[in-house]
């Protein structure tokens, strides 16, 4: 199987152990380069929507998720994030939905590409497969926090992506949407997400530097963040500080897994995300 740089398009036999171009660094994703993926429907371009989740898998993940919790935070992320993203087999079109997953500790890696139709085949239609799969995934990581790095890695994919500029991904356009602001202007937002969770703060190399989002840089600021911890942690303070406000309830982009009466909004979470819509947590659906 070959890959190609999604930045610069240089070719790679094999990938590198982290999904990442030699020469781009967190800039250049590679995805397959095997065959030409071509999404032309009925003559036109297909509309498709991104959701790009930022795992954080370092060292400290592996800590019970609340105090008396059986699970870690690991395991919970991992099954939360399986359920949220099988929930959208109900969707009318799974294979329009994609996901982009980079785990994070003080390194990065990229671990699929894919529609949701695609890694629901791919695990047989089990959600436990699914969830199995990615807490192995995150498991082998557990190293210190390179936040700056995964908001890097994201926004430069995610520029990519919006500009049609992935090699051999041919066919598409970024599915876009009409929202009403609170003060009654109209703005058109991509349907791509970033969701960022973590548990603490930047770290590497023996220090912590701020937090920087480089989608403050959008129209429509497309990141979201979910912070495991109190609300008086440093960590959940800085994370706070890097978001914006939704464009439809002018309400903070952010979401805190405090206690474990939010595990549910968790999977709710993962699924608002993975399917491209909303940004606070009034947009997530009540049931």
């Amino acid at each position: 199987m070959a890959y190609k740089c999604a930045n610069c398009a240089k070719s790679y036999a094999q990938p590198t152990a982290d999904y990442f171009c030699t020469d781009c660094g967190y800039d250049g994703l590679l995805i397959d380069d095997a065959v030409d993926t071509k999404l032309e429907e009925n003559g036109g371009d297909r509309e498709i929507g991104l959701c790009i989740l930022l795992m954080d898998a370092s060292g400290s993940m592996d800590q019970p998720a609340f105090p008396g919790s059986p699970l870690t935070k690991l395991r919970l992320v991992a099954n939360s994030a399986a359920q949220g993203i099988f929930d959208l087999q109900q969707m009318g079109k799974a294979d329009d939905a994609y996901i982009c997953a980079m785990l994070f500790d003080n390194t990065i890696k990229q671990i699929f590409f894919k529609s949701v139709k695609e890694l629901l085949e791919e695990h047989n239609f089990e959600v436990k497969v699914f969830a199995n799969y990615l807490y192995e995934e995150l498991a082998q990581m557990g190293g210190t926090t390179d936040i700056n790095g995964a908001l890097q890695a994201a926004n430069s994919f995610a520029k990519s992506f919006t500009t049609r500029s992935i090699p051999n991904m041919q066919g598409y356009t970024p599915l876009e949407h009409v929202v009403l602001t609170k003060a009654g202007q109209s703005r058109v937002v991509p349907n791509v997400r970033v969701l960022l969770y973590t548990d603490g703060v930047q770290y590497i190399d023996g220090k912590s530097d701020p937090l920087v989002s480089p989608f403050k840089e959008w129209e429509t600021d497309i990141l979201m963040g979910a912070f495991f911890g109190d609300s008086s942690e440093s960590g959940c303070n800085e994370l706070r500080s890097i978001l914006s406000k939704c464009p439809n309830h002018d309400f903070e982009q952010f979401f805190l897994l405090d206690q474990p009466s939010k595990v549910a909004h968790l999977r709710k979470l993962f699924r608002m995300a993975s399917g491209a819509s909303g940004f606070c947590p009034l947009c997530i659906p009540k049931e």
